[in-house]
């Protein structure tokens, strides 16, 4: 009952996933979610409000789910308590999915593609369209590289230490997903638009992936930078209001790398630096939260 599932980081892979892009995405532990037995509490009950709809979701799906031992658990007091900020990138819908997907699974599977598949379906009840990546991180609790459709892989927590920072800036904003999703896929029926994402954007993902696998310091701070600058261009609605500006300092002044955690709009920013003492000062009105020096 106690099992925990914590949230997520997107690190690359925002948006141009959903157009063949490679991605990686990593657990991050300090938020998490879990089943428990309610008290009766109104978080409790809203959150059981909320399990109840998406068990009539489910219902409609041909997956390997036990629908009737969910629905029993839930009218015995199960609910979904969690610490992770909802629109907020960082995989609160994700985390639901693995916990629902870990207790109630018919046969739980080992295949990645087969899994991320499933959670595709179970979380298009949160966001309309889903890659399942979240909720396949969540479950996991490992990084995980999707190099294409059908190669996924888990690699290793990256441990190393050093004088570059890695961070989480706090937008105090409220994401909203479905309306930048399809923002995106309208822009992309314009040739001009997915060209650029498909010769610009798409090789920056995979630049980014392949020197922070590699440990190349030189490299990815370069390539993050050309992916920050990419970001301003052509995912502007995306970054939350008042951060434009914000934005645009650290690439100027070669402080610091901003680029979105998942679909944007507000909630967390991910952020790179070489001098974190520096980019805390920039940063001095935002909540910044450090994830690890690499």
């Amino acid at each position: 009952m106690n099992k925990q599932f914590s949230s997520k980081i997107l690190m690359f892979g925002e948006y141009s996933l959903m157009v063949g892009s490679q991605a990686l995405s990593i657990p991050y532990f300090n938020l998490y979610g879990r089943f428990i037995q309610s008290k009766g509490d109104p978080q409790h009950i809203k959150s059981q409000e909320y399990l109840n709809l998406f068990i009539n979701y489910l219902r409609n799906l041909s997956l390997p789910i036990h629908i009737e031992n969910f629905e029993r658990d839930l009218n015995n007091g199960l609910a979904f308590e969690t610490n992770i900020p909802i629109g907020y990138g960082l995989g609160s819908s994700g985390a639901l999915v693995a916990a629902v997907y870990d207790r109630y699974a018919l046969n739980n599977t080992e295949n990645l593609t087969e899994l991320k598949a499933i959670f595709s379906e179970m979380e298009s009840f949160f966001h309309g369209k889903s890659s399942g990546l979240d909720p396949l991180v969540c479950y996991l609790q490992q990084p995980v590289w999707i190099k294409d459709a059908s190669n996924i892989t888990t690699v290793e927590q990256k441990k190393l230490q050093g004088n570059n920072a890695f961070f989480l800036v706090d937008s105090q904003q409220i994401g909203v997903t479905q309306p930048l999703v399809d923002y995106f896929t309208k822009q992309y029926n314009d040739p001009d638009y997915a060209e650029r994402i498909q010769t610009e954007v798409v090789p920056a993902n995979y630049t980014c992936i392949n020197s922070w696998l590699n440990n190349d310091t030189k490299a990815f701070i370069s390539s993050i930078k050309n992916l920050s600058q990419l970001s301003l261009e052509l995912f502007h609605p995306m970054i939350p209001k008042g951060f434009e500006n914000l934005w645009k300092k650290g690439l100027r002044e070669n402080l610091f790398s901003l680029k979105l955690c998942g679909s944007g709009g507000g909630g967390m920013i991910l952020g790179f630096t070489s001098n974190f003492h520096e980019t805390q000062k920039a940063l001095t009105n935002h909540p910044v939260f450090l994830i690890q020096n690499f």
